[in-house]
């Protein structure tokens, strides 16, 4: 996980407020939907029916955790005690963005090493 805080701090110039009590909560979130979704689609899903080892399916499961994980940060940011974060601000912006594109990464990553274990996915989404 600190490698997630890490890359974080340096990709996001936010207020030191953020690293200290935000960051963590956010990669651990992103992990775990990520990781979920994954599994919910390649293992659930991808198992029981064919029907929905497609494409279009895989990219509305990459779109949902999308909208989820910018939904998730924030929620962190809101329930934080941190004065100096506030939900509507460039700064939760930037974090929503940069968490949305690390939760794709993640999903896409987990998608080209784990699919070939899914009897029905294994040739989703290529």
């Amino acid at each position: 996980m600190h490698f997630l805080i890490f890359l974080y701090a340096s990709l996001l110039d936010l207020p030191a407020i953020y690293e200290d009590k935000i960051y963590g909560s956010v990669a651990t979130w992103m992990v775990v939907s990520a990781l979920l979704a994954f599994l919910f689609f390649y293992y659930v899903l991808g198992w029981f029916r064919a029907r929905f080892s497609t494409t279009g399916h895989w990219l509305l499961a990459l779109a949902i955790l999308i909208i989820l994980n910018i939904l998730l940060a924030v929620c962190v940011v809101g329930a934080s005690d941190a004065q100096e974060a506030h939900v509507f601000s460039t700064d939760m912006l930037q974090l929503c963005l940069m968490n949305a594109l690390f939760a794709a990464t993640f999903f896409f990553l987990l998608t080209l090493v784990f699919k070939w274990w899914s009897p029905n996915a294994k040739k989703t989404p290529f």
